[in-house]
């Protein structure tokens, strides 16, 4: 994104990082994609030992964080 907001190049983004990126102050404009595109599911997995893990716990909760569109 900083490399969008200083040049005059063109990058396919999620949406909520472009309006975080512009909401942030970087120059950039966005709009939406001139062709339809598919829903994309993504899924967490991890090793039992871990369900636990104070760290691995805030890792996957910030990794769903990043990844869940706000509406």
């Amino acid at each position: 994104m900083m490399t969008a907001a200083a040049s005059d190049i063109v990058a396919a983004v999620p949406l909520a990082l472009a309006r975080t990126a512009a909401q942030l102050g970087l120059k950039i404009q966005y709009r939406d994609l001139p062709v339809e595109t598919v829903a994309v599911s993504i899924a967490q997995a991890w090793h039992p030992r871990f369900e636990n893990d104070a760290g691995h716990r805030w890792l996957r909760q910030a990794v769903r964080k990043a990844l869940t569109v706000p509406v």
